[in-house]
C-alpha cells in the first residue's frame, strides 16, 4: 500500500508540474494569474474570465459539472487534452460525455475518424 501511494504522489507531483508550467507562463505574459486546486474550483471561478487546464486525464467530473456551469454562465474555458507525457499515461480514455455540451466535439473510434 505504501509503495502504491507513493506512486500516486509521484504523479500527482509530475501533474502539478504541468499546472505550474502554465501558470508561469500566464503570469510571465502579463496576464493576473491565481492557481486553483480542484477541490475548490467552483468558489474560486466565480470571479475569473478565463480557466487554463493544463492537464485533463485526472480530472473529477464533479469539476467537469462545475466547469460546465461556469461556461453556460458566460465563463471561458481553456484545456489541455493531452492523455500522458513519457510514462505518465492515463489509463482511459480522457474524453468525457460532457465534453460535447462543454466544446462541441465527440469522441470517436480510429476506425471511424478514417
Amino acid at each position: 500500500m505504501e509503495a502504491l501511494d507513493a506512486m500516486n504522489g509521484y504523479k500527482q507531483m509530475r501533474m502539478s508540474i504541468w499546472g505550474q508550467t502554465a501558470y508561469m507562463l500566464a503570469s510571465a505574459t502579463g496576464i493576473q494569474t491565481s492557481m486553483i486546486f480542484e477541490l475548490y474550483v467552483e468558489r474560486a471561478i466565480k470571479s475569473k474570465k478565463l480557466v487554463i487546464m493544463p492537464f485533463t486525464i485526472v480530472t473529477l467530473s464533479s469539476t467537469w459539472r462545475k466547469i460546465l456551469s461556469y461556461v453556460e454562465n458566460g465563463g471561458a474555458v481553456y484545456t489541455s487534452v493531452i492523455r500522458g507525457v513519457a510514462n505518465l499515461r492515463a489509463l482511459h480514455e480522457a474524453p468525457t460525455h460532457l465534453w460535447t455540451e462543454l466544446f462541441g466535439v465527440e469522441k470517436h473510434s480510429s476506425q471511424q475518424a478514417l
